[in-house]
């Protein structure tokens, strides 16, 4: 009885940090996507190169290469900047919450600056494969969207596989983390580095099953630092990764402003971001 009472008592006081912060906006939840990712109709419709593009939800990765490589230089670069065919490393940021087709400027804006930092040989993918949550509110307390990310966040490595291309560096912010976590058995990526994390769903690394290099960072001014690391009736992510017990490596973040600011020039993160995209930091 004691011990229910102190779980009741932190899944109350959860959920009252939680909503404290920004609202409890559980009216505002989205659902789970079962059929194509936001934006497919829009893909599929685009007849700017003449040809049929491959349908996301379908196209396996190896279809995906073939279609690639059967494109002239110019009609590449119409559907992607950036020189994936040579690149030695590659990056992957992985969004949290509020991040759709209207609101990518963050994201895109973080793998810009990441690239930035980052050298010449190195790739950065700004990632929008999954339906995030909107606000703060149930959709951020449960693991159904990361679920949905972490079923689609493979196919992008297995497609960079196919490609020939080295296994990529993750960098996965807030809820992004979570998907990350729950991917982490299927992916082959060299790093999984997570940052204002919630939780992976994990206990500590071991329980990942990955062979990734994993990485954490938590600034003290992130008001995700005053969220119970618990898992209580299916709320919240459990264990928090910058923890000692957890078994991932601790990166410098106390120069880090707040929640959103990880990849912002000039911050102890993003110099590390950067080594460890590079492959310089192990």
């Amino acid at each position: 009885m004691r011990r229910f009472r102190t779980l009741l008592t932190t899944a109350v006081l959860a959920t009252l940090v939680v909503g404290g912060t920004a609202g409890w906006a559980s009216a505002g939840s989205v659902s789970a996507p079962n059929g194509p990712v936001q934006g497919t109709a829009a893909w599929l419709a685009d007849d700017t190169l003449g040809r049929q593009l491959p349908d996301p939800a379908t196209a396996t990765p190896s279809e995906v290469a073939a279609f690639f490589a059967g494109l002239t230089d110019a009609q590449r670069q119409r559907l992607v900047a950036g020189d994936l065919e040579h690149a030695t490393h590659v990056a992957v940021i992985v969004p949290g919450s509020d991040v759709d087709a209207s609101r990518f400027d963050r994201t895109a804006q973080r793998a810009a600056d990441l690239q930035a930092k980052a050298g010449d040989d190195t790739a950065v993918i700004a990632w929008a494969g999954y339906t995030t949550p909107s606000g703060v509110g149930l959709d951020q307390a449960t693991g159904r969207l990361a679920d949905s990310g972490a079923e689609r966040l493979p196919r992008l490595t297995e497609g960079l596989d196919a490609t020939g291309l080295p296994d990529p560096a993750l960098f996965c912010h807030s809820y992004g983390s979570v998907v990350c976590g729950l991917a982490a058995p299927d992916t082959d990526a060299s790093d999984i580095v997570v940052m204002g994390s919630p939780g992976m769903r994990a206990d500590d690394v071991t329980a990942l099953r990955t062979d990734a290099h994993v990485w954490a960072a938590k600034s003290a001014h992130d008001w995700i630092d005053r969220v119970p690391n618990v898992e209580v009736l299916g709320l919240s992510h459990g264990a928090d990764p910058t923890s000692p017990g957890f078994g991932a490596t601790a990166l410098p973040a106390d120069d880090v402003p707040a929640h959103d600011e990880y990849f912002a020039p000039g911050t102890s993160t993003l110099t590390a971001f950067a080594a460890i995209a590079d492959g310089e930091l192990r």
